[in-house]
């Protein structure tokens, strides 16, 4: 890696002026994303965006922003932007909110198929934040969100901090240079030993924190190919686990074919916060395969981890924030 990295210095160095950074303030104009006690999410990324795109001016970046003041974009809008502009990584800001009083830097790509360059840029940019902002590191996680999903390049969404909560929020109002520096440094990290499209080599990712360690965990627990890697096939497995634990326990007689169907979705007992068990192990399960990593270890055992993640799944997916994982909660984890 560190020889790769060394080969390839010189000519990347050489041609930073033509790499091109788009950077997308989340929210803006009728859409103000989320609020906290003194500020609003659309205010807050447009201030990092723009502090962002200055630095990355003065290193001689060539930077496009989706927005430069309060104006709404779709979020089609955004990514046809950075398509058509043919931009080399795309950067989107934003703030998270939580009902409670959750903390902490997380930051996203897409759960679908991304290339080792789309895993190393989120890699770069979150280790350069999460090793120096004043809140906790929530991890790297992975989502179907569409800013990373229709981007035709790597892509990163940062959650800087939790909006919601007070000493956060001050980071977020605070500390904006800091930030910027920060997610700076992060993507110049990424260039330095990024290859250009003539040196591009696929390379296999190792993962990151472990992630892939526990998913073959998973796939070993429900008997899929233990590659590390949240496929098709082992969300199949997956869901023949659950529809054998159903019938086990609820006497469902339904077919173990790992197809989530109709029959399926209307058999879904619901978990609550206490449950232990094979079917709870199902939720943690399917909850770290979307990326909810906070879960924790897949040990069958809902407790404050479990109950975290779940939070933050239902509110990513418009759901009821009741921390129990039944029907709806089931059906946005597996269809």
């Amino acid at each position: 890696m560190i020889e790769d990295c060394l080969f390839i210095i010189y000519e990347r160095v050489r041609r930073w002026q033509m790499s091109k950074v788009f950077i997308d303030a989340g929210h803006g104009g009728h859409d103000s994303g989320a609020s906290g006690e003194q500020s609003k999410e659309k205010d807050n990324s447009l201030n990092i965006a723009l502090a962002l795109g200055k630095l990355l001016k003065s290193k001689n970046y060539t930077v496009k922003y989706s927005r430069k003041n309060d104006k709404y974009l779709s979020l089609t809008e955004r990514t046809n932007l950075a398509n058509d502009w043919k931009a080399d990584i795309f950067i989107s800001v934003h703030n998270n909110s939580s009902e409670s009083s959750i903390s902490g830097f997380e930051s996203y790509i897409y759960n679908g198929e991304v290339d080792a360059q789309t895993k190393r840029l989120q890699s770069e940019v979150h280790d350069a934040v999460a090793k120096n902002i004043n809140t906790s590191d929530r991890g790297q996680k992975r989502d179907n969100l569409a800013v990373v999903r229709q981007t035709k390049m790597p892509a990163v969404l940062i959650e800087y901090a939790f909006i919601t909560n007070k000493q956060d929020e001050k980071i977020l109002i605070n500390q904006v240079d800091n930030l910027a520096r920060w997610t700076s440094a992060g993507v110049s990290d990424y260039f330095r030993c990024a290859p250009s499209e003539n040196e591009k080599k696929p390379k296999k990712s190792k993962g990151g924190n472990g992630h892939s360690n526990q998913v073959k965990k998973i796939q070993k627990w429900v008997g899929a190919k233990s590659d590390g890697k949240a496929g098709k096939n082992t969300w199949k497995r997956l869901t023949k686990k659950l529809q054998s634990e159903l019938n086990k326990q609820f006497d469902k007689n339904l077919k173990v074919d790992g197809i989530w169907g109709t029959k399926t979705k209307q058999s879904i007992a619901a978990i609550k916060y206490g449950a232990k068990g094979e079917l709870t192990k199902t939720l943690q399960a399917a909850l770290y395969l979307s990326g909810y990593t906070e879960v924790g270890q897949i040990d069958g055992v809902y407790g404050s981890k479990t109950k975290e993640a779940l939070e933050h799944f239902q509110k990513d997916k418009g759901l009821s924030v009741d921390y129990i994982a039944g029907k709806e909660t089931f059906e946005a984890l597996f269809d």
